[in-house]
């Protein structure tokens, strides 16, 4: 089976992204063909340099280094 994991919303100001990068990491804990789909205002996920603490959020950068490591290599 491979799942596919729709990423459309921005890294700050709600829980989607959050929830979408466990949900990958999850499937790919229990050895599922998992790819990410970045797009649109979710691209801005992917930037490095981001300071969340300003506004009292925690980074998800973290998170996606950790994909290769769960085996989701595809991220596109």
């Amino acid at each position: 089976m491979s799942i596919l994991v729709v990423q459309h919303s921005p890294p700050y100001g709600n829980s989607n992204a959050k929830e979408a990068l466990d949900i990958a990491l999850a499937a790919g804990t229990f050895d599922q063909e998992v790819s990410v789909l970045f797009t649109g205002d979710a691209c801005y996920q992917l930037i490095d340099s981001q300071n969340p603490t300003l506004i009292d959020q925690k980074s998800t950068v973290k998170m996606l280094s950790a994909l290769p490591i769960y085996g989701v290599d595809e991220i596109l």
